[in-house]
């Protein structure tokens, strides 16, 4: 272990500290507890961490969004790029055809 500790591991233990300051000795705390302890330890109100909450949702969803759109592009490219053959090869037989060729005449 180093003893140089980084801005987030201190500001977590000074979060921790001013947590077990807010508890009661000896009571069993729920995690909806602990986590209003926490809320209520940084100092925000209910609303901002509903706010915090949403705002992170919806920077998440429009990312997932945007990869989304990337794809059906490429995919729309694909589909632009590949032949189109319209069922029928280089025998003249369509796709009908061959279907019944496979199905019938394969019999033994």
């Amino acid at each position: 272990m180093s003893w140089w500790k980084s801005k987030e591991e201190k500001a977590k233990i000074k979060l921790e500290k001013d947590i077990n300051k807010l508890k009661k000795p000896g009571k069993v705390y729920t995690k909806a507890q602990l986590l209003a302890l926490k809320r209520k330890a940084q100092g925000k109100t209910i609303a901002q961490v509903k706010a915090e909450n949403e705002a992170a949702m919806r920077k998440r969803a429009k990312a997932k969004h945007a990869a989304y759109k990337e794809k059906l592009k490429i995919n729309k490219k694909k589909k632009k790029n590949k032949k189109v053959n319209y069922g029928s090869d280089a025998a003249g037989l369509t796709d009908f055809d061959k279907r019944f060729n496979n199905k019938f005449l394969n019999l033994k």
